[in-house]
């Protein structure tokens, strides 16, 4: 697959994601102090719920999700609407059974102006959920195991052009289910599952190209 034809195969899925979910709108949050707020681990929780099942929530029915009162996740929402993350569905109703919903279809935390520092502190947020996920996972029956995996790590040799056809593959799978009927949101026999997907280039020095010369 080229360039030209690994631009396209994205630009596919995307026009796929726009006919299955609706219009697209990534929410782009850059600025350190937001960013800071962003990480505090109730907010995290909101903002993984609002914006993958795309539909208001009270604060009321948030706090039920993550174990705080009403009164907290209202200050949490607050905090949220002044970066621009989250946003009132509805001005009709007060307090606790105002409607809550993401500002767009996705979020992504740019740390391209932050250096190192903010990088690491979005990271640091997601090891620590997912340190959390795995302590728990460790100690569940092997029945309540199934379909889930704890940890899992391995290292591939690929081109640019595998890495993008790869990545836009698992896009694809995604938006399979969608298309089946299936909707991100809370049903009987469901568990919500979090997933952490990356790819990256390995930074060791010396590890590149092989020769296909050698033996």
């Amino acid at each position: 697959m080229s360039d030209l034809e690994g631009g396209s195969a994205r630009r596919r899925v995307e026009e796929r994601a726009e006919q299955l979910l609706g219009p697209q709108h990534e929410v782009t949050i850059s600025d350190a102090r937001a960013i800071r707020a962003l990480a505090h681990e109730a907010r995290q929780q909101v903002i993984q719920v609002l914006y993958a099942d795309r539909r208001p929530r009270t604060a009321t029915e948030l706090a039920q999700l993550t174990g705080l009162t009403p009164s907290a996740m209202s200050y949490h929402l607050r905090a949220l609407e002044k970066w621009g993350v989250v946003e009132r569905s509805s001005g009709d109703e007060d307090g606790r059974n105002r409607p809550w919903k993401a500002t767009g279809t996705s979020l992504r935390i740019d740390t391209s102006g932050l250096g190192p520092t903010g990088e690491d502190l979005v990271a640091d947020r997601m090891l620590g959920d997912l340190r959390q996920r795995l302590l728990a996972h460790r100690v569940r029956p092997a029945d309540e195991r199934t379909g889930s995996t704890g940890l899992a790590a391995g290292e591939l040799w690929l081109t640019a052009d595998q890495a993008e056809r790869l990545s836009v593959w698992l896009d694809n799978a995604l938006l399979d289910e969608h298309e089946s009927g299936w909707r991100n949101e809370p049903a009987p026999g469901r568990v919500r599952m979090a997933f952490l997907w990356s790819l990256l280039p390995d930074p060791l020095p010396g590890l590149g190209p092989v020769d296909p010369a050698d033996p």
